[in-house]
């Protein structure tokens, strides 16, 4: 009566901070001779390649820091000219501000969704008629936000006039808005093939459950919306990011979805910036919060505001600010949108300090930067499975990842069993020995199913970088220098499934063994999809190379499990 069964909910998944971008259409240098578009095409963010994203990107820094030399600029990448990134265009010293004295990004910049909630009319009358979820009213106003500043870009172009007239909730953001690619690069927005390299997956399970749950919270939306408005003058009135009976704009939600989660900061970044510095402190050496990042371990949290309102690690690096689903829920988040900080790409284990008070948040290097050389963020210690999930793109051989969703299970004997007492008094037992270790578990359909669990890898110990500057090792928190990727409490479990009386105890027996290799071993056959029959472009090139990277990683981990469980049975003979 025993079985193993796979998580039927998603794990934990923080949405941790901005995006790797990819090569693709949206992001161009700039062409004089690209004729203007049609000023009458308001058509709201549809998919396509625009040929002026470099004027979008100098606008959004003269935005930001004036006509100050501060150091860096956004350049196309040597070896790609379509991907944008972060670059130094002097030496920048190490511990120095990026962006130099002037490299702060104001607190008023930011796009924050909880101040767009409670002023935009949009997000308002969604929440108050249909009672969508925070996040989804967000994404409904930073897509109208983006087709305003669509048509004001558009305008200019055409008539040569900087106005921003009827812009009241883009005054401030319409560069920023602007600049942003029109594709998103998460999985909920890619074609029908691209997701098929998920197939398999927890990561395509993941995203296939979000894409029906949207399109029924869309349709859902729009149907209150119908009921309830004059429909002759709503997209006057609201400039809503839909067509009134819900045809062809449910893209823009997407969009507006993968911009906003896969940029997004934490909260604790702007509620700091907000909070004036100590008394006698500088912004430079005193900033109410700091957050040191590098290596393959939590944040270093430094913080001088309010202790009430003090920031756990968790949340000052973004793993606390998705609202994880279960299978009925939207992922959803709260986070902060910051221009200028989101072009910076993610890579792992790198130190950096992001430093937020007096108005202005911050980004400071811990190794000095070369003239020319990108300059990288860290987004924390993440794995595949969710910078996949989040952001869309997957590190090879990435030391943070994780095979998640794993648990296993036994029957349980009906309750009028009489004539199995035995057997009742295990199962109860087997309850009393979760509760105690604080093993999750549930009964259902007959089934006492124990988990999830994860097999992690041992990320690499002690770090090779620090974050302040002293480039002392430290070990990763929590490690114990293990190479095991099976985890102590799944083993654990197993005994405890594999516990006979309760004079005897949990004990593990060859055949706990066997029903979890056999799970792990159908694990690495559904893993081994074939891609053949999607479109080799060169954008389908590049997720391919990311699903692709992410699959190895699992398959590896998956197989260091399969291997100690062989050495165990080798042990036991």
């Amino acid at each position: 009566g025993k079985i193993i069964m796979e998580s039927r909910s998603a794990p934990s998944i923080g949405v941790p901070q901005k995006r790797k971008r990819e090569g693709s259409a949206d992001h161009q240098t700039d062409d004089e001779d690209t004729p203007a578009p049609n000023c009458c095409d308001t058509t709201l963010l549809e998919v396509e390649a625009r040929s002026n994203s470099g004027r979008h990107m100098t606008e959004l820094m003269t935005r930001l820091f004036g006509k100050h030399d501060v150091g860096v600029a956004i350049r196309p990448s040597p070896s790609d000219p379509n991907n944008y990134g972060v670059y130094a265009t002097r030496p920048l010293a190490a511990g120095e501000l990026i962006g130099g004295s002037q490299g702060g990004i104001a607190a008023s910049a930011v796009l924050d969704p909880v101040d767009i909630i409670g002023t935009h009319p949009l997000a308002k009358r969604a929440i108050e008629i249909a009672n969508v979820s925070p996040s989804f009213a967000f994404w409904l106003a930073l897509a109208s936000m983006a087709k305003s500043a669509d048509v004001y870009t558009k305008e200019k172009q055409c008539t040569g006039t900087d106005t921003d007239t009827g812009m009241s909730h883009v005054r401030r953001y319409k560069e920023y808005l602007a600049s942003l690619p029109r594709e998103s690069p998460e999985p909920c927005s890619w074609s029908e093939d691209e997701r098929r390299l998920l197939k398999g997956t927890l990561v395509g399970k993941q995203v296939d459950n979000q894409l029906r749950l949207l399109r029924a919270e869309y349709d859902r939306v729009v149907s209150v919306f119908c009921q309830c408005e004059d429909t002759s003058d709503i997209s006057t009135q609201l400039d809503i990011p839909f067509d009134i009976d819900g045809r062809g704009k449910y893209p823009s939600l997407l969009w507006a979805r993968g911009m906003h989660l896969s940029r997004s900061f934490p909260r604790s970044l702007v509620d700091a910036a907000r909070l004036e510095l100590k008394e006698g402190g500088t912004a430079s050496q005193d900033p109410v919060l700091r957050v040191q990042l590098g290596g393959f371990r939590a944040p270093r949290i430094e913080y001088t505001g309010p202790k009430d309102e003090s920031p756990s690690p968790a949340a000052a690096c973004g793993n606390t600010d998705i609202v994880v689903p279960d299978p009925n829920e939207i992922a959803g988040t709260l986070g902060i949108m910051t221009p200028f900080w989101g072009m910076l790409d993610h890579e792992a284990g790198h130190p950096i300090v992001w430093e937020a008070g007096d108005g202005y948040i911050r980004f400071r290097c811990v190794d000095a930067i070369e003239e020319g050389q990108e300059i990288k963020n860290n987004y924390g210690p993440k794995g595949n499975q969710e910078l996949l999930f989040t952001y869309g793109f997957a590190i090879e051989g990435n030391p943070m990842d994780s095979v998640d969703g794993i648990m296993i299970g036994c029957r349980i004997p009906p309750a009028d069993a009489t004539d199995e007492e035995d057997r009742i008094l295990v199962h109860k037992g087997r309850l009393e020995l979760l509760r105690e270790h604080d093993i999750q578990h549930k009964i259902e359909n007959g089934a006492l199913l124990i988990g999830p669990f994860s097999l992690h890898g041992a990320p690499p110990s002690p770090s090779t970088h620090s974050t302040d500057g002293d480039r002392k090792g430290r070990e990763y928190e929590g490690s114990n220098n293990s190479t095991a990727v099976l985890c102590p409490e799944l083993l654990f479990a197993l005994s405890v499934i594999g516990m006979e009386t309760l004079e005897e105890g949990p004990g593990l027996s060859l055949d706990e063994i066997e029903m979890l290799k056999g799970e792990l071993g159908r694990r690495i056959d559904a893993l081994d999809t074939d891609e053949s029959y999607v479109e080799m472009s060169k954008q389908y090139a590049v997720r391919s190379s990311f699903c692709s990277a992410y699959k190895r990683g699992q398959r590896s981990l998956l197989q260091k499990a399969l291997a100690e469980l062989g050495a165990m049975v080798e042990g036991e003979a």
